[in-house]
């Protein structure tokens, strides 16, 4: 598959770093000061645009690269709706990121979501498996410190 130019662009600058090294590296960032303008130059109004833009990118560039992260994600809550503790509040949250994909076929959609629903389901079976070793090793502590203080 042919290399997009972007692509082709990034091997160019990779190679031309790993030959001339820090010289490169000066020259790109010399380059790159002149399409530079500093904000002590504009206007109020036109600050207020430019920083506008700037957040604009910056959520997009996050959104982009959540979107890149994997599917099952894990998130703290921490959160209680009454005033006690319980064992559930405490552990985090599980939040599933499904595919948002509003071109293409229909088959790949349907693929992309049965993918994530596997994972989904395998993550669940794999948190429940968890879950009985922690009871049962839970037990087995209790039961040797009933038998210590027993023995005592």
């Amino acid at each position: 598959m042919p290399l997009s130019r972007a692509e082709v662009q990034r091997c160019y600058r990779e190679r031309k770093k790993n030959r001339e090294g820090e010289d490169y590296l000066a020259k790109e960032r010399k380059r790159q000061q002149k399409y530079y303008t500093s904000v002590l130059q504009f206007s109020l109004s036109e600050k207020k645009k430019r920083n506008e833009e700037i957040k604009r990118v910056r959520k997009h560039r996050i959104a982009r690269r959540l979107d890149r992260q994997p599917v099952i994600e894990r998130e703290d809550n921490n959160d209680s709706i009454s005033g006690y503790y319980s064992q559930e509040s405490s552990s985090s949250r599980l939040v599933v990121r499904l595919p948002v994909r509003r071109n293409g076929t229909k088959t790949r959609l349907c693929r992309a979501l049965e993918t994530a629903k596997a994972k989904l389901k395998k993550v669940i079976s794999d948190n429940i498996e968890t879950k009985k070793k922690v009871r049962t090793l839970q037990k087995k502590v209790t039961e040797t410190n009933n038998s210590k203080t027993e023995n005592v």
